[in-house]
């Protein structure tokens, strides 16, 4: 325990802060592929780079793609004389 407080010491307020916000996000999403490893058979190393290299990389690709068709929808071409 004396490594983890020493390593905590160590660290800058800016880096608690992260560690504070991003280490419970962390094991949410890995509790999360743990439970799709178990119910679908494959190993959690698989289901990560799934949905790292796939399914997040689409997601981001989909969601460019609706936004500049959105956008592309929103302008107003005028006409002028």
């Amino acid at each position: 325990m004396s490594k983890l407080r020493t390593y905590w010491d160590s660290r800058s307020l800016f880096g608690k802060i992260v560690m504070a916000i991003a280490l419970p996000i962390f094991a949410i999403v890995a509790g999360i592929e743990h439970l799709i490893a178990r119910m679908t058979g494959a190993t959690y190393n698989e289901v990560n780079i799934i949905v790292y290299y796939l399914i997040i990389p689409l997601s981001w690709t989909l969601m460019f793609d609706y936004i500049t068709k959105m956008a592309a929808k929103c302008t107003i071409k005028r006409s002028y004389p």
